[in-house]
């Protein structure tokens, strides 16, 4: 999780990469909640559906984010 690093250092690395993509970041709360606000007024059965696909999305964006490609 923490990749070999101290907590310090990880957590300035997640500050710098929130800093560095925050309108997407924005962008994707706002596209998440209201897929999850229209997925509860469909009797509460869409939230099988929107909320692992969050979840999914969510670990992808953080991959590519802070892990580096070979």
């Amino acid at each position: 999780m923490l990749q070999g690093q101290s907590p310090g250092a990880a957590m300035k690395m997640s500050l710098i990469g929130t800093m560095k993509n925050i309108l997407p970041g924005i962008l994707f709360g706002l596209v998440a909640a209201s897929m999850v606000v229209i997925s509860i007024l469909l009797l509460g059965l869409g939230l099988l559906v929107s909320v692992p696909v969050t979840f999914i999305s969510v670990y992808a964006m953080c991959r590519d984010i802070f892990v580096a490609e070979e």
